[in-house]
């Protein structure tokens, strides 16, 4: 799956829809790049060390779509 032409506007959009920030990441074994994120709280948060690891697994297959919350 490619990722959107304006990924900063996409996830801005889940976030006017959900109320919850978004971002749109291309985060796999072989590399990492945060293609736009919903406000500048998500550019603050470590995006690409909490996806370090690859905790969905894929490598070339489609773009799966995860979320990320803080535990209670």
């Amino acid at each position: 799956m490619l990722g959107p032409r304006d990924p900063h506007a996409v996830a801005k959009a889940i976030k006017d829809r959900t109320l919850l920030e978004a971002a749109i990441v291309d985060i796999n074994d072989l590399g990492q790049d945060i293609m736009g994120v919903s406000s500048q709280h998500v550019k603050r948060m470590p995006l690409r060390d909490i996806l370090r690891d690859n905790p969905l697994g894929q490598s070339r297959e489609q773009t799966p779509i995860g979320l990320i919350r803080e535990l209670p």
